[in-house]
């Protein structure tokens, strides 16, 4: 950190008159074990092809020539602490079990991340998740760093995107979300 963290705060971010779009996806669980062996994942056949080809033919972080992984940071190996490293590039050590951070008055006050800076520049902030926003205080970390509208498994569920009664496992499923994240995207770009 000392070598390579830059503070949000102080960092002259400077953004085009015209702005553009930013689209970020959060996909949990999905590792390159899952592609081919070729390309240095774990299947004869690979279970995610056409991820596979955008990772080899774009920018792709890894461990190793080909498809790998990044080096796991401690404090960034559950769900929000993850998210909280890719919008804040901070880890997230603290004296309690992750998934139970919440309800305190101030989620990590005084951290500056994505949402923070792309709000305070006239960003409108969505999120969509599968679940329920409140495990491991997702709703409180992107409700108070960038004042994100949440569409979680409860608002999908009020809203009649999913049935009220819908559960599957944890939430419901990505083929779902995609579904919904389409919806959200073409109205939003008519905005």
């Amino acid at each position: 950190y000392e070598n390579y963290y830059v503070e949000p705060k102080t960092a002259d971010i400077k953004f085009p008159e015209k702005k553009q779009n930013l689209i970020y996806i959060y996909v949990e669980s999905l590792e390159t074990t899952n592609a081919s062996k070729a390309s240095g994942g774990d299947q004869a056949s690979s279970y995610i092809p056409n991820l596979e080809k955008l990772a080899l033919e774009n920018v792709n972080f890894s461990d190793k020539l080909n498809l790998g992984g990044a080096t796991q940071v401690n404090g960034t190996g559950w769900t929000v602490a993850g998210m909280i490293a890719q919008t804040s590039g901070i880890n997230m050590k603290v004296d309690i079990n992750g998934n139970e951070y919440s309800g305190y008055s101030s989620f990590l006050g005084g951290v500056t991340n994505l949402g923070d800076i792309l709000k305070a520049n006239g960003y409108n902030n969505y999120i969509l998740m599968g679940s329920d926003a409140k495990f491991g205080g997702r709703d409180e970390l992107f409700s108070q760093h960038g004042d994100y509208e949440i569409i979680d498994l409860m608002e999908a569920r009020r809203s009649g995107r999913v049935p009220k009664d819908y559960m599957v496992w944890w939430g419901y499923e990505d083929y779902y979300l995609f579904e919904n994240a389409k919806r959200e995207i073409n109205e939003l770009a008519s905005q």
